[in-house]
């Protein structure tokens, strides 16, 4: 709220110094002093004031009506101002931007925080923005301030936003040898048992059609099996007998591994 005006001491061609005529403009008001400075308080922050400076002499025993004055402006500084933080996610990407204000008052540093971590900081421009990549399922909350020669950090708003939840995991089809089958006449073999065939992250609640297959007759066997809450089923209907050949199960398109029996 405060400019100070200096100036030279001007050529006085033979007359004396009687004072100085300081005129403001924009209501800053007229000082008469007799150093070559004059301090005027009170002023609006971000206003631009000019001044008129005069030299008052005297001669002869009078006083002399100033004629050339010297010019000068000066504007009253104040902190830097940070409006609008605006923070929006995409995925797990964290974007933000905020409007920075200087108020005629000159250079100013913006530090950016996210969860009260700095995460971006330098020159401050009429609007800032910027990215960084967050996690899932992560609310972010964010501010700036601003700092100049007349005052800060100042801040700014706050605003936040929530990352998306991680994609739910593919689903899968595993196998495994399951319970021993009691041998008869198809299946008679020493190594004859189920296989175990699990379905992972499937549609929850939902029937699907489970096939088996072996490496020499291709697809051996079906049968329905029907998800439960979670999308998980294990089933044994299946069964199998011959060492040495590799056994898989599918469903709905997606296959295990094969497992060598």
């Amino acid at each position: 709220g405060t400019v100070v005006v200096n100036w030279g001491e001007p050529a006085l061609n033979g007359g004396t110094l009687d004072h100085y005529e300081v005129v403001g403009d924009n209501g800053a008001g007229t000082q008469n002093v007799t150093a070559p400075t004059a301090t005027f308080g009170g002023l609006a922050n971000g206003t631009t004031y000019t001044f008129q400076i005069r030299a008052v002499t005297t001669a002869n025993g009078q006083t002399l009506a100033p004629s050339d004055a010297s010019v000068a402006s000066g504007t009253p500084g104040r902190a830097p101002e940070l409006t609008n933080m605006t923070v929006t996610t995409s995925g797990t990407t964290v974007n933000w931007s905020v409007n920075f204000n200087a108020h005629n008052s000159g250079p100013a540093t913006c530090e950016v925080f996210s969860n009260n971590a700095v995460v971006w900081s330098g020159g401050c421009q009429a609007t800032i923005s910027g990215s960084f990549g967050g996690a899932y399922s992560t609310t972010y909350t964010m501010y700036a301030q601003a700092s100049n020669s007349y005052g800060g950090p100042v801040p700014s708003n706050t605003d936040s936003a929530r990352t998306a939840d991680p994609p739910p995991p593919p689903p899968t089809v595993e196998v495994a040898r399951g319970r021993a089958r009691p041998a008869d006449a198809q299946c008679s073999h020493a190594s004859c048992a189920y296989l175990r065939i699990t379905l992972r992250n499937f549609a929850p609640n939902t029937q699907y059609r489970v096939y088996c297959h072996e490496s020499a007759e291709a697809r051996f066997g079906s049968y329905l099996a029907t998800t439960d809450g979670n999308g998980n089923v294990t089933s044994e209907l299946c069964f199998f007998g011959f060492p040495g050949r590799q056994v898989w199960g599918e469903a709905n398109g997606i296959f295990s591994t094969h497992m060598t029996w």
